[in-house]
């Protein structure tokens, strides 16, 4: 139950960013049209909210799902000492010494299927149905007044923001200031930098985070162009092939982390590239991990994006580059926020890949803080966490911003 738990607050995100980008580019004056017909607020919501979201609602759900299959991190933090295990943690035990590849193979096939399957009911559920809502800048949306609903709303957000960062985070800042673990909390167990001092003062941590940093950014920068480019031929295009448009962005979704290194160890670690055990085999692992998550976010907000609007662009003689920098792209600008904070913050500490990628030349956080976790140096491993939650909140809040400008 617990494992559960600690998933669904670790996955969460995965849905509540798509719907919040969604309802950003929701034109208010449906929902304004509506209720003036005598549409009462929930009639607005299950007749026009709803079904302009469902896009955004299938697509991280389908994430979300495919996520916790897959999954390794907290799992094998969590759930290793319960016996508790996903498919990524059956692997890695199949791929220590001797490692049995076939087997392992034959354990993500059926990981490929759902996912297959997954992709045609979202097809099913979405094909038939149109959500263009974006014919320019959509207007301010008028605040929903919850009348009784206010405090059960807000101690519901209280009680998650509580459980998925108050107190995990708060342990964990407590445990960077402690000399020992084993000890009780005193001022005799209590220092404010020793830890701090401890973890940078190691060359190889400092270079962790300044390759994961990079990493990170470069890997979603390229994921957006090549989600926007894919949807666009998806959804402005007529071919054959769009259709596998989808499957091709998700496909990596389908390979849980071990197997997805270990073939781009086979494919780019050796001659000729000979990439193995720097940053650019990480960067590439980096960016299949993020075009997934990329592609369904861009691909729900290209969806609401009416076609004449580039068209009008086109018609006055811009060019296709042109008419995507100045027309497009702004109009996706909450989902490219959107996908682009959780991949970032993702990234940062992504961990399955980058254990079988590490060589010792290319640290990241992740490593790090899988080396000292290894070791039991949990106070440093607090230093470090608290260190990568004030780079993160630094990228939330940044995210926020650039959402609210220009709106």
């Amino acid at each position: 139950m617990g494992d559960h738990l600690v998933l669904s607050l670790f996955l969460y995100p995965l849905i509540l960013m798509p719907v919040s980008a969604a309802l950003e580019g929701i034109d208010p004056s449906l929902e304004h049209a509506a209720s003036t017909l005598g549409a009462s607020r929930f009639k607005v919501l299950r007749t026009v909210t709803f079904p302009i979201v469902l896009p955004a609602v299938v697509a991280g759900s389908i994430l979300t799902f495919v996520t916790s299959v897959v999954v390794f991190g907290p799992v094998a933090v969590l759930g290793g000492p319960a016996g508790f295990d996903t498919v990524p943690t059956v692997l890695l035990q199949m791929l220590k010494f001797p490692p049995r590849i076939e087997l392992a193979a034959v354990i993500a096939v059926p990981i490929i299927v759902m996912l297959a399957g997954l992709l045609f009911i979202q097809h099913k559920i979405l094909g038939s149905r149109k959500f263009v809502v974006i014919g320019g800048k959509p207007g301010q949306q008028a605040p929903t007044r919850l009348g009784v609903w206010k405090l059960p709303a807000f101690g519901f957000a209280t009680l998650v923001l509580l459980l998925s960062l108050v107190l995990p985070f708060g342990i964990l800042v407590l445990t960077s200031f402690r000399r020992a673990v084993g000890r009780p909390m005193g001022m005799d167990n209590f220092t404010w930098t020793e830890n701090y001092v401890r973890v940078f003062s190691q060359p190889g941590i400092v270079a962790a985070f300044v390759n994961s940093i990079v990493l990170a950014l470069a890997a979603t920068i390229a994921a957006m162009v090549v989600a926007i480019l894919a949807s666009w031929l998806k959804q402005r295009t007529t071919s054959t092939t769009n259709a596998g448009i989808p499957a091709a962005m998700a496909s990596p979704l389908a390979f849980p982390g071990a197997i997805f290194a270990i073939g781009i160890i086979i494919a780019y670690a050796g001659r000729p590239v000979a990439l193995g055990g720097t940053l650019a085999i990480l960067a590439i692992a980096y960016i299949a991990h993020a075009l997934p998550l990329t592609f369904s976010y861009v691909d729900a907000g290209m969806g609401q994006i009416g076609a004449e609007m580039e068209e009008a662009s086109r018609s006055l003689g811009a060019g296709w580059f042109r008419t995507c920098w100045r027309v497009t792209i702004p109009l996706l600008k909450p989902s490219l926020l959107a996908a682009g904070l959780l991949n970032v913050v993702i990234l940062l500490r992504e961990l399955e890949m980058s254990v079988f990628l590490f060589t010792g030349s290319n640290p990241t956080i992740a490593t790090v803080l899988y080396g000292l976790a290894n070791d039991s140096l949990y106070q440093q491993v607090g230093a470090v966490a608290v260190v990568v939650l004030a780079i993160n909140l630094v990228i939330a809040l940044t995210a926020v911003k650039l959402m609210n400008t220009n709106k």
